[in-house]
């Protein structure tokens, strides 16, 4: 009896679990990114605001739009409840040497941009020096 009472209690107990967590996964993002940020022709356009308004710094250095080539726009919607972010990747038209980090060249940088436009998070692709 008391087995059968214990299966009962751990069946209900995983079954409720799993509700709650298949809950979470479905849940929609409070903030879905605006109309106009869903067009990529669109979001290099703020992309380059942006790098016009001097927010694209990588390893201690302005990157100018003549510079840059884009190559992908990434939309990242995240499950975790954060709103949703827009990445830019673009390469440089040539490495740019950087002298505080010897062995080194720049060759591309992604930037995630926020719902607002504007750069939150910048990496740096770089490769070795030949």
């Amino acid at each position: 009896m008391k087995t059968k009472f214990f299966l009962l209690l751990l069946f209900i107990g995983l079954f409720s679990h799993n509700l709650v967590a298949f809950a979470y996964y479905i849940e929609k993002p409070e903030q879905i990114i605006r109309k106009e940020h869903q067009d990529p022709f669109k979001i290099l356009e703020i992309f380059f605001h942006a790098v016009k308004q001097g927010e694209l710094i990588v390893l201690g250095k302005k990157i100018e739009k003549a510079l840059l080539v884009p190559i992908q726009v990434e939309y990242i919607y995240k499950f975790d409840g954060s709103k949703p972010s827009v990445k830019v990747y673009s390469e440089l038209k040539y490495p740019l040497a950087i002298p505080e980090h010897k062995g080194i060249r720049l060759m591309g940088v992604s930037a995630i941009l926020n719902n607002n436009g504007d750069i939150i998070e910048i990496r740096a692709h770089v490769v070795p020096d030949n």
